[in-house]
């Protein structure tokens, strides 16, 4: 299995195998990924998760390197936009 897997990769033309990204996305540059990075960590602030308030500087920092790991194309970062958006529009 991994064998033909790794053939699909070297063949020409093949569309992105299922949970990959086409070469044609944009990754999200620093600027975006801070801004996302912002966005959750107020929404996430003003909803109290950062508890007890002396471990939410460690706990911001932790999720702010989880965001900085991900490999986010442009649009991933405006589908975690939207998504937070919506769940508080819902509340």
């Amino acid at each position: 299995m991994t064998g033909y897997e790794w053939s699909r990769d070297r063949l020409p033309n093949q569309p992105a195998p299922h949970g990959r990204r086409p070469d044609a996305e944009v990754p999200a540059t620093r600027i975006e990924i801070e801004k996302l990075a912002d966005h959750w960590e107020n929404r996430l602030d003003e909803a109290g998760f950062f508890f007890p308030a002396e471990k939410a500087p460690g706990m911001k920092l932790t999720l702010r390197n989880l965001w900085a790991r991900m490999p986010l194309t442009r649009a991933d970062a405006q589908i975690f936009h939207g998504m937070l958006r919506q769940l508080i529009r819902r509340n």
